[in-house]
């Protein structure tokens, strides 16, 4: 360390007078004290102001502010502009810190009245399937009405999801979307009851109501004839071996059934000339267009009747030329003249 010459009144921080006047002895510890001050305002931990009080307690001496300034500057020249930035940057991150908390509690305060539910201006909802409170908004509306559960859940119901479960009403059974009758998930999801038991009481209720059904389905019969013969015709084409199964099991069943309808229905075609009209016209064109499909089958068909009922067949012929005698004379004639053109038009090979 150092000794100094005396030039002013003041004695310098740091130094004190010795025996002789003019010159001045350094303190190490004030010096020391003075540099690490000194640091600390380069860095900006320290204000002037600050340092200059913390140096009259450690030191018992007195250093004003400005003399501070001067020794920064000496020592540390363009220290004011890295202290600015520093304490901009503390200042940003101080304000920071501060949106921070006030994000935080907003957070918390949002929290607390989403978990409350609210009674008076609805703010929020509970969702029934997930049991979570949420704002109004995550719950889609319906028309006017917001509905009990939320999007998250809306978009499981829309997909069958097996996450979602239902009670039935009627079995008290809880069970997937899949057990509730529905094309659509939301369909399947306001049913009450369950396939099996929705099976049940539709049947239930056709036995009480059958007159209902009944004028219903004639109605409908009468102002849809042609869709309901596309239909028929569908169902028949994809289901036809199923239903020839189960029309000869009902026949093999119920043939004295058959066999009385029959009678009946045929008692009141013969009594009726336009009825039994229409009917001879339909069996006809039924049987020709049935022979003509399979016109191999339909002459042996005729064969086997032929030798069965030989003596019906030629008794029924005999008694129809008897009663159409003109008839029979004109196809004669007609065969004749045919028969004498065609040997008149042969040529002799000699």
């Amino acid at each position: 360390m150092k000794t100094k010459i005396k030039i002013g009144r003041t004695i310098p921080f740091g130094y004190k007078i010795g025996k002789n006047s003019k010159i001045l002895y350094p303190i190490s510890t004030e010096l020391e004290i003075l540099k690490q001050t000194l640091i600390q305002i380069k860095s900006g931990k320290l204000s002037l102001r600050q340092a200059s009080k913390e140096i009259q307690i450690k030191t018992k001496r007195n250093l004003s502010h400005p003399a501070l300034l001067k020794m920064t500057n000496k020592k540390f020249p363009n220290w004011q502009i890295q202290v600015k930035k520093e304490n901009l940057r503390i200042r940003d991150e101080k304000n920071r810190i501060k949106k921070l908390k006030i994000l935080r509690i907003k957070e918390e305060r949002e929290k607390k009245r989403l978990n409350k539910l609210s009674s008076q201006n609805r703010i929020n909802k509970k969702c029934i399937i997930c049991l979570k409170i949420k704002l109004l908004r995550y719950f889609p509306k319906l028309k006017t009405n917001r509905v009990r559960y939320c999007e998250d859940c809306y978009k499981l119901i829309l997909k069958k999801s097996k996450r979602i479960k239902k009670k039935c009403s009627q079995c008290k059974k809880v069970k997937n979307l899949n057990g509730f009758s529905g094309s659509n998930g939301l369909i399947a999801y306001r049913q009450n009851h369950c396939r099996k038991c929705n099976i049940k009481r539709n049947l239930e209720w056709k036995k009480q109501n059958r007159d209902k059904i009944n004028t219903y389905n004639k109605r409908y019969r009468m102002e849809n004839p042609e869709l309901i013969k596309k239909q028929t015709r569908r169902y028949y084409l994809k289901n036809r071996e199923k239903l020839l199964e189960k029309k000869f099991e009902y026949n093999k069943k119920n043939k004295d059934k058959i066999r009385k309808k029959r009678k009946i229905y045929w008692n009141k075609i013969k009594n009726n000339k336009e009825l039994y009209q229409k009917h001879l016209i339909k069996s006809r064109i039924y049987s020709k267009n049935s022979r003509l499909k399979d016109l191999e089958k339909a002459r042996s068909d005729d064969k086997k009747y032929y030798y069965k009922n030989r003596e019906k067949v030629i008794q029924r012929v005999m008694n129809w030329k008897k009663n159409n005698m003109d008839k029979v004379l004109k196809s004669r004639r007609r065969y004749n003249l045919r028969r004498n053109e065609v040997e008149g038009n042969k040529k002799s090979l000699w």
